[in-house]
């Protein structure tokens, strides 16, 4: 790997006093507790690269674990499918996510977006996974829940959704919660009024647009919906998850019709709708693609849930033996390699992160990059001086990169990235390269 931190990596690794830094964080920014928490034991505090490239490393891995353990105890409820089937349906589901992604540089690559996206979530399906579809119950799962919630209010508000329609369900059902339900809310509230009852929510909201306009946050949440659906008809991966849906539904276990999917599904999509409004109407600005990026995850995740519930809702009380006839598997064969085949025409020549990554890494750009920035440490460590101007990063690698210091030195990156340093000031200008310095220096400021 050769990913580097930047941005908020710089800010949350640098400080004297673990404890009094949570403090100060949720006294002035946010009361995101657990992300701050996670997000201060950066390895790039005591500058261990190797640290910092593991931790996202086993990041990656938990997530992918989790989604993995999550599709394997779902379909094994709910459908008579094969633990191959299912490892199958796990691996295209990651190989869309992956490939779908608005940012995989802020997804994957990035150690605070890891940190306070990325494993909350996947807390949560483990969680999910083990009171949902295991029935497992101990109290290191709500301790988990707990600290996913408290990861940031994304999160916080999926997961208070998703425990909303579960109680729903139940009440409409005319079952109690029960134990469970009670305390996963507990696990959820909690976390909740910590993040609201923060004082930086305040200090952070002067930073916003003081005109805020509901319809130009609805427009920019629509938008974001027609370009993640234009992205998806246009990739390969997508159509490939889709195929494989449609071969495991012959397989689902239930046999009359039943809206409870549908329903589901509707209701994964307010908490979609809530969570990209929410972070609209606040800023003004289009969902930033870390966000972007979670929605995109739960909406592969539910896609199965609308398909399965669509056929559903055209069977009859007694004809599950109709579609789970030899036939009919043969049937559905067909017309999915068909709609494959045609759709696919689409995504031939549409390039996607993986295919970038490879290029990337074929054409030695992702290690051109490495060198940079090693360079650029190299130099700032070496170098007397209090202001400092770098030449800017000539190499653009898909998946690590996502921005460079820019020429003033009053930007957010450049004193974050000053004040990690110990220097006054930092400013990147394309006049060093003009100068004609190599690509292995930088200039002092004079």
């Amino acid at each position: 790997m050769h990913a580097h931190p930047f941005a908020d990596d710089y800010d949350m690794s640098t400080y004297s006093n673990f404890w009094k830094r949570q403090a100060e964080v949720y006294m002035s920014w946010t009361g995101n507790v657990a992300g701050t928490l996670l997000s201060s034991l950066n390895p790039w505090h005591w500058q261990s690269l190797l640290g910092y490239r593991l931790a996202l490393g086993s990041g990656i891995i938990i997530f992918f674990l989790s989604v993995l353990h999550f599709i394997n105890a779902f379909l094994k409820k709910y459908t008579n499918s094969h633990y191959s089937f299912r490892l199958l349906f796990g691996a295209v589901l990651l190989l869309s996510i992956t490939n779908v992604m608005p940012t995989i540089s802020e997804g994957f690559y990035w150690y605070t977006g890891v940190a306070v996206y990325l494993l909350p979530f996947s807390l949560t399906l483990y969680v999910l996974c083990a009171l949902g579809l295991e029935g497992r119950s101990s109290i290191w799962w709500f301790i988990l829940l707990a600290i996913g919630s408290s990861g940031s209010p994304l999160q916080m508000v999926i997961n208070g959704g998703v425990l909303f329609f579960i109680t729903t369900s139940k009440l409409l059902t005319k079952k109690k919660p029960g134990r469970i339900i009670l305390l996963a809310w507990i696990a959820v509230l909690i976390p909740a009024v910590i993040i609201i009852a923060s004082p930086g929510n305040a200090i952070r909201n002067a930073y916003m647009p003081t005109v805020k306009s509901w319809s130009v946050a609805a427009s920019l949440v629509g938008e974001t919906y027609r370009q993640t659906a234009m992205e998806w008809m246009r990739n390969g991966s997508v159509l490939l998850y889709l195929f494989v849906i449609l071969l495991g539904l012959p397989l689902l276990r239930i046999s009359r019709r039943s809206f409870i999917p549908i329903a589901a599904w509707v209701a994964v999509q307010v908490v979609c709708l809530v969570c990209l409004f929410m972070n609209t109407y606040i800023t003004q600005l289009p969902p930033t693609p870390r966000v972007v990026n979670i929605i995109v995850f739960i909406e592969l995740l539910s896609l199965p849930i609308l398909l399965a519930g669509l056929f559903l809702l055209f069977i009859s009380e007694n004809s599950r033996i109709n579609f789970a006839i030899r036939p009919f598997r043969i049937l559905m064969l067909i017309a999915s390699v068909l709609l494959f085949v045609y759709l696919a025409k689409y995504a031939l020549y549409r390039p996607n992160n993986l295919e970038e990554v490879i290029k990337d890494l074929a054409n030695h750009t992702t290690q051109s990059f490495d060198d940079e920035m090693q360079n650029r440490y190299q130099f700032v460590r070496s170098s007397k001086a209090k202001k400092l101007v770098l030449m800017p990063l000539g190499n653009h690698p898909k998946a690590l990169y996502s921005s460079d210091l820019g020429k003033s030195p009053k930007l957010w990156l450049n004193s974050t990235f000053s004040t990690y340093w110990g220097i006054d000031a930092v400013s990147v200008d394309s006049f060093v390269l003009d100068k004609g310095f190599k690509l292995q220096s930088s200039l002092e400021a004079k």
